[in-house]
């Protein structure tokens, strides 16, 4: 969720950008469809999620779940 009042970019890697979040937005993965050749497939447990933007005031919140597949 991005409570800010800049757009952010969103990272893996530090240097490519995945995703994008205007401004007063959120964004929502629908983590029953990732799979091996989704979108936005899992990602490795450890993985550090970069989140960038230039100076603005407000919050940006990030939440992650450990899917454990059986």
């Amino acid at each position: 969720m991005n409570n800010s009042t800049v757009l952010v970019t969103i990272s893996i890697d530090g240097i490519n950008d995945m995703d994008v979040a205007p401004a007063s937005s959120f964004w929502l993965y629908d983590e029953g469809k990732a799979g091996l050749n989704a979108a936005y497939p899992a990602l490795p447990q450890g993985t550090q999620i970069l989140v960038k933007g230039s100076a603005g005031t407000g919050s940006v919140y990030l939440v992650s779940q450990y899917i454990i597949q059986q």
